[in-house]
């Protein structure tokens, strides 16, 4: 249990359930300042397989596996295609705008 600035989170252990959750909060906008994250292709997985990320935030795809990978989405927030490229290579992509990206190889 933590609190900070009058709001109280009670934290339970991790459950197959939460871990695809990702909350958000609607308040008055603010400006976030854009971050950069990585998904690595790692044992033909994405790991973490789950991220968020501010709008105009740049998300690096590493390649860990001994096959060529190519990274791509068709969600309407963020279509993009990588191309295929091999182990110990990394691609990036900026994502303008927020919404749910769906990812593949």
């Amino acid at each position: 249990m933590s609190q900070t600035a009058g709001t109280t989170v009670h934290v339970e252990p991790p459950s197959p359930e939460i871990s695809n959750v990702v909350v958000f909060v609607k308040a008055k906008p603010t400006l976030s300042a854009p971050m950069r994250a990585a998904i690595t292709q790692q044992d033909e997985e994405f790991v973490p397989h789950l991220v968020a990320v501010t709008a105009g935030s740049t998300v690096d795809f590493p390649n860990e596996d001994i096959v060529f990978h190519n990274v791509f989405s068709l969600s309407r927030a963020g279509e993009f295609d990588l191309g295929r490229y091999p182990k110990g290579r990394s691609k990036a992509r900026v994502f303008g705008r927020a919404g749910l990206i769906k990812v593949f190889c």
